[in-house]
């Protein structure tokens, strides 16, 4: 936050609470992992390697966070938990069995559809983020 001449900073919130906004600036790496920093590079195996999905979407768990992200993604912000959830498994269903999903480097799965791209876990029994579709120029997502 600045003040309204915007030459002075008022308050500072980050979702890297452990660091401050002059570690930032440095650009002090997390401690935690998953931080920005280490997020540099690519997410997806090289060479591309490709596995097929083959999930039932009825049981398949999704994170919290991804379900929210999904509602968002897909429009759904105004509905119930249940709507979404429902949304999730139709989103799943019709990538079909058998869909080629791209292998991340920590062997979780990425596919993507109109404009969400589900990550999933490497067994396929949850999703653990909702993001937005990958750009041709995407190396690397936060």
């Amino acid at each position: 936050m600045l003040t309204a001449d915007l030459d002075v900073l008022t308050g500072y919130l980050t979702m890297h609470r452990e660091r401050t906004w002059a570690q930032c600036q440095a650009g002090v790496a997390s401690r935690f992992p998953g931080g920005m920093n280490e997020a540099k590079g690519r997410l997806l195996k090289e060479p591309a390697e490709w596995r097929p999905l083959c999930c039932d979407p009825a049981a398949v768990g999704i994170a919290r966070r991804a379900l929210r992200d999904f509602a968002f993604r897909a429009g759904l912000c105004d509905r119930t938990d249940d709507e979404v959830e429902a949304a999730r498994r139709a989103f799943l269903a019709e990538l079909g069995a058998g869909e080629a999903a791209a292998v991340r480097t920590d062997d979780t799965l990425e596919v993507t559809r109109g404009e969400i791209r589900l990550v999933l876990s490497a067994d396929q029994q949850r999703v653990n983020r909702a993001l937005w579709p990958r750009q041709a120029e995407d190396s690397a997502d936060a």
